[in-house]
């Protein structure tokens, strides 16, 4: 069974972001409208289109009726016009003045999108795939996956592990850079937040952002984390508490016991004393 949580419809598929059909199709010199962007325009905070509260509530009902039949392969459009109450044609003049799309084409990209979310479960092979969003052949859902997308199902599994590859390799780097450029400031009490953008040659928004991102950290509360980490290797070889304090960079010796006790869950002393023992 497909969770019902992928169908958030105020945010439906919008997570998938710089890896939907939009990037694809860029890359590849195609250019058409896509889901990710008919959807995106529901968002409150898009820039593209607002709707009044009637038309996204209408739109939020169209997607819940599909929803519950996205297994059914045979769903047609009089049942659909059934389930929305309304003749098939009002439907399809609502649907098309809303999305510009057609009803049928509404539907079917409504799939493909579904499928995009699937395919990024490795557990779900693309004939699974084609089956929970109701393609009996799954031969006839790549054909239609490729018309919407641009590449086969398959081809993009592969570009979401190249990316996801490509984005590990360069989340590496940045840390490995931010851990040297602390290393070589480890000592300075001084060195602030704006100093480390600078030293990382980025501006302190993206700096944010990054680590945010990363390493689940704010600047400041990495940099304390780095310090307090790096302490933990000069107190194993039994150095003066307040002399390790002042070696990476904090002035108060109490306050970085308090740090030190957060980070590790015991005071410098007492760690000390777990390798003497």
């Amino acid at each position: 069974m497909i969770p019902n949580n992928i169908y958030n419809l105020s945010e439906l598929l919008i997570s998938i972001g710089e890896i939907d059909s939009r990037l694809i199709r860029e890359n590849s010199g195609r250019r058409k409208i896509t889901t990710s962007e008919l959807f995106a325009q529901r968002n409150s905070e898009s820039k593209v289109v607002n709707y009044r509260n009637d038309e996204r509530i209408f739109l939020d009902n169209v997607i819940n009726s599909v929803q519950q039949r996205i297994t059914d392969s045979s769903f047609n459009l009089n049942q659909f016009a059934t389930d929305m109450k309304i003749s098939r044609s009002t439907l399809h003049r609502k649907i098309n003045l809303l999305t510009g799309l057609t009803l049928g084409k509404f539907v079917h990209s409504y799939r493909i999108q579904i499928a995009q979310q699937l395919l990024l479960n490795k557990s779900l092979n693309i004939s699974e795939v084609a089956y929970q969003i109701g393609f009996n052949d799954p031969r006839y859902f790549s054909r239609c996956f490729r018309n919407e997308v641009g590449i086969s199902p398959k081809e993009y599994r592969g570009f979401l592990k190249q990316k996801s590859i490509n984005t590990q390799s360069t989340d590496q780097q940045f840390l490995e850079k931010a851990l040297i450029k602390l290393e070589m400031n480890i000592s300075d009490a001084n060195l602030s937040f704006d100093q480390f953008a600078n030293e990382m040659n980025v501006s302190k928004a993206s700096l944010y952002r990054k680590l945010k991102s990363v390493a689940g950290l704010s600047p400041c509360q990495f940099i304390r984390s780095v310090r307090i980490k790096h302490s933990a290797q000069l107190l194993a070889k039994n150095n003066n508490i307040s002399e390790v304090a002042f070696a990476v960079g904090f002035n108060d010796s109490k306050y970085f016991s308090r740090c030190f006790k957060r980070e590790f869950g015991v005071a410098p002393k007492k760690y000390q004393e777990l390798f003497d023992s």
